[in-house]
């Protein structure tokens, strides 16, 4: 495979380089890689993404949860290799291959024997399925529990919020139907979603990281600092031809919005009404809890 792959073309030089240079024209630069995601997506995903944080509420204790985490932070580790030798492979069985995300399935139509070919989509479907229905859980209970019981419709029944629910699922799935064909622009799935996930998690994990450190914080700098760095974030995105020479330079976008968004923050809740010890009170890290835990 290596061989092949290497007598190919200069285009394929990189191909079995970790550290790509910082000019490269993919995604992934070692400068965007440090920053973007070590920095700031890998931790915004972990650390803010509710589907995520939700499976942890349900440990028997602190230490479960904990422990949850990392067994499955271990388990992640194996993803790039998962992801990473099935599209080398697909580079030499399947070259010309005009969509990356055509190299999966080709590769499992070609080489396993039809009963590991469906064991194959039944475990892809499976993963599909299990992140998907966590998303909209997530989602459906966000849009319930934060915006429509408190601002809607207060004090009903339990009964009417799991109706809400149930609506808004069904919702958001008509609304990913109905947008799907955008990731078409996109040279593959997993670049529109780092995309869209990049508008984001850069300005929600300044906020997380100043509201779990920082008791100065205040609600209108996360306010400030979410709407003015996703509104960043989007601006370099659309004219970024002007600020990047790579064509999906989300990471570099997901770094810029996080340092803005944790200035904004910074500035705006020193110039708005700090929060009492006692609002804050088991809600912003310090040592005091660690002293406290082991004394547990």
């Amino acid at each position: 495979m290596v061989d092949k792959i290497a007598t190919m073309g200069p285009e394929y030089r990189n191909h079995f380089d970790i550290i790509q240079p910082q000019d490269t024209k993919s995604p992934f630069p070692w400068t965007g890689i440090l920053f973007g995601l070590t920095f700031v997506m890998a931790n915004a995903y972990m650390i803010g993404n509710q589907s995520i944080v939700q499976r942890c509420l349900t440990a028997k204790n602190e230490w479960h949860a904990k422990a949850s985490m990392i067994f499955g932070s271990a388990l992640k580790m194996f993803i790039p290799i998962l992801v990473l030798f099935p599209g080398l492979m697909a580079v030499v069985v399947h070259p010309g291959l005009e969509d990356g995300d055509q190299a999966l399935p080709m590769m499992i139509k070609s080489i396993l024997p039809p009963g590991l070919v469906g064991l194959m989509f039944a475990a892809f479907f499976a993963g599909l399925m299990s992140s998907v229905d966590s998303l909209l859980n997530s989602t459906a209970t966000l849009f319930t529990k934060d915006i429509y019981e408190p601002f809607i419709k207060k004090g009903a029944d339990d009964k009417h919020y799991l109706k809400v629910g149930q609506i808004t699922t069904l919702v958001l799935l008509l609304i990913g139907v109905a947008t799907s064909p955008i990731s078409s622009d996109f040279p593959g799935i997993y670049v529109a979603i780092q995309t869209f996930m990049s508008y984001f998690q850069g300005p929600i994990f300044a906020i997380l990281l100043l509201g779990i450190f920082w008791k100065r914080t205040t609600e209108w700098g996360g306010l400030s600092a979410l709407v003015i760095g996703i509104g960043f974030a989007i601006y370099l995105n659309v004219f970024k031809e002007q600020f990047f020479t790579i064509e999906d330079p989300f990471l570099y976008i997901s770094w810029w919005s996080f340092l803005l968004g944790f200035i904004i923050n910074v500035v705006v809740s020193l110039l708005t009404k700090k929060h009492t010890e006692e609002q804050l009170k088991g809600l912003v890290f310090s040592s005091k809890i660690l002293v406290e835990n082991k004394k547990l």
